[in-house]
């Protein structure tokens, strides 16, 4: 195997004349005591096959040599002859460098944005709406925007993500009996309800689609996904940081037992389902 662009070995010349028991043997190297590159690296494997009877020993701390069908190798302890290096190092005084270094944090600073508005307005949002139910549950509602968009259908789009999400639970028995339980847990937990009223299509109505993920089980639902006129709900919901995801977008964990939606939560985002015996 050649070596290309390797450092040069050995790193400092050595001097090879001084050894005597070296003299007139046919090197694979001659050159081995000056830095150079390295043309080829035999492996392991097959240095057995290359040795040959013959080995030449010097005095102690000094190398010795070994016959091989290459010629002969040299290998053991040296003396390096080594000379003195003079490095130096090019210094350039920056007089305007705390100037640079101002620009940098300036740069660094947070600015107040759009996320930070709405942040305020989600806080106030749910200072105005959340109230405590006699059970102990917390009740909130969707941070829906003043300028609310019109939602367009979005129940082919989960009508055609939950036939699919059906096929693929047929396909995989434990995957289907562990969707189920989910399904029923999250209906005794009262995250969701049988909805009874009419569906009408507008700003008030969305379908939240909903699949499964088997790395570590868990149902996420959707409301990211578009409605035919490019929207989707959390389209129409203010943008809060980033701890945790919205309204049906993430996974059941993510929605506390101890909170609960409002009724106009429940007549905006519903979530298809079939019953299973």
């Amino acid at each position: 195997m050649v070596i290309a662009g390797a450092v040069d070995l050995p790193t400092h010349r050595i001097g090879i004349d001084r050894w005597r028991h070296l003299k007139g043997l046919s090197l694979a190297d001659p050159n081995f005591g000056s830095p150079g590159e390295i043309d080829l690296l035999i492996g392991a494997d097959v240095w057995g096959l290359i040795i040959k009877d013959g080995l030449i020993n010097g005095e102690a701390n000094q190398p010795h040599a070994q016959n091989t069908h290459l010629g002969w190798v040299v290998s053991g302890p040296v003396d390096l002859i080594r000379c003195n290096l003079a490095q130096s190092m090019h210094v350039r005084g920056n007089e305007n460098l705390e100037e640079a270094l101002t620009r940098f944090w300036l740069l660094e600073e947070p600015t107040l944005s759009e996320v930070d508005t709405h942040t305020d307005e989600c806080e106030q949002h749910y200072e105005a709406t959340v109230h405590r139910q006699h059970d102990g549950r917390y009740v909130v509602s969707i941070p829906f925007l003043k300028e609310e968009p019109t939602l367009g259908d979005s129940r082919r789009m989960a009508m055609r993500q939950f036939y699919r999400n059906e096929r693929r639970l047929h396909s995989d028995p434990d995957l289907l009996v562990k969707y189920v339980q989910f399904m029923r847990e999250y209906e005794a937990l009262n995250q969701m309800a049988l909805y009874e009223g009419e569906v009408g299509e507008g700003t008030l109505s969305y379908y939240i689609t909903h699949h499964a993920v088997t790395s570590k089980f868990r149902v996420v639902f959707n409301a990211s996904a578009k409605s035919d006129n490019g929207l989707s709900l959390n389209d129409t919901q203010h943008i809060g940081p980033a701890i945790s995801c919205g309204s049906g977008g993430g996974d059941r964990e993510d929605v506390p037992s101890s909170f609960g939606a409002s009724k106009s939560t429940k007549a905006a985002a519903h979530i298809m389902t079939r019953k299973s015996e």
